[in-house]
């Protein structure tokens, strides 16, 4: 993720603090884009844990979310270190301060179980090269 996010993660924050709905920060993905999806953030209904609420993109508009559900302790802690709205997608303050999350990974206390889990794609991917650069087997 390296687009700015713009207002989605200021407005997924307000109205996860106002409603109590689980924030999640990914990608929002779309048909007829260039590039398929952008950076996004959207919330989450904790009732059911599939309802998205995205108050920045009309109904419809997404055909699929992607992200990572977080906890608001561990939401407001990185926000407030990083002075900015973003978790973990590049805002003002850029992506360096965001180092330790993007390196190490999230603690498992800040992630909440909502959503469906991705398929694994992983006999559909191209095998090894033999060489160890990417792409196909000759």
């Amino acid at each position: 993720m390296v687009a700015s996010q713009g207002p989605a993660v200021a407005d997924a924050t307000r109205i996860a603090e106002a409603h109590d709905l689980i924030y999640v920060e990914g990608m929002a993905l779309a048909a007829g884009l260039p590039v398929g999806g952008f950076d996004h953030a959207w919330c989450v209904d904790a009732r059911d844990g599939h309802h998205v609420i995205d108050p920045t993109l009309p109904d419809g508009w997404a055909s699929a979310y992607v992200g990572v559900p977080l906890n608001g302790a561990y939401r407001r802690q990185q926000q407030g270190r990083r002075g900015g709205a973003a978790v973990f997608t590049v805002d003002s303050g850029g992506w360096q301060d965001n180092a330790v999350a993007l390196r190490d990974g999230v603690p498992a206390a800040a992630l909440l179980p909502v959503g469906r889990p991705l398929p694994d794609l992983s006999a559909a991917l191209p095998a090894a090269r033999s060489d160890g650069l990417p792409g196909r087997t000759a």
